[in-house]
């Protein structure tokens, strides 16, 4: 008897140790290190919406110049891309900055800036960047990393398009 009060006690008590000591709080949504999705986005020359607010130290030469589309995934809504004076080609490549906002089809806003390499040989490209600035119901993504990754069409064919680019924004530190 003794023995199967033991063992019972044994197995209680590494049950115990394993579990997770307590629920996340009810009602309290806690946002995922890492958000993922795709988005597709044309260059028409066409008025995108308002800039975000870049500071002194960035700025945007045609304001109507940018890229847009839905933007799909662990957040849904809408993005515009917006490149930047700083912009410039070295060899096969283009180097660009841009700022860009998303509006969440759940309302507010989300804003970033970001660099990149364009090849002009596989019309590949690849952007890091930075969440830098949002409304209250997105705060928590403030500092988060931003990344997307896809392929344009000819750039010599107008409207200018990037279908099924990849993104991705993750916590600094958090696996891409």
């Amino acid at each position: 008897m003794r023995r199967t009060i033991l063992l019972g006690l044994v197995a209680v008590l590494a049950l115990a140790l394993v579990s997770p000591a307590a629920p996340a709080s009810p009602g309290k949504y806690v946002q995922p290190e890492t958000l993922r999705g795709v988005f597709d986005i044309t260059y028409t020359g066409e008025e995108c919406g308002e800039i975000p607010d870049t500071g002194t130290f960035i700025t945007v030469p045609d304001p109507a110049g940018c890229w847009s589309g839905p933007f799909e995934g662990d957040i849904t809504g809408t993005v515009a891309f917006w490149e930047t004076d700083a912009n410039y080609i070295a060899g096969r490549w283009e180097r660009f900055f841009e700022v860009f906002t998303i509006l969440p089809d759940s309302g507010g806003y989300i804003n970033g800036i970001q660099h990149g390499t364009w090849s002009f040989k596989t019309l590949e490209f690849s952007t890091s960047g930075w969440i830098t600035s949002t409304s209250s119901e997105w705060e928590d993504l403030l500092g988060y990393r931003f990344h997307e990754a896809g392929t344009t069409s000819d750039p010599d064919v107008i409207p200018l398009t990037a279908e099924n680019t990849v993104w991705s924004m993750s916590k600094p530190g958090a696996p891409k």
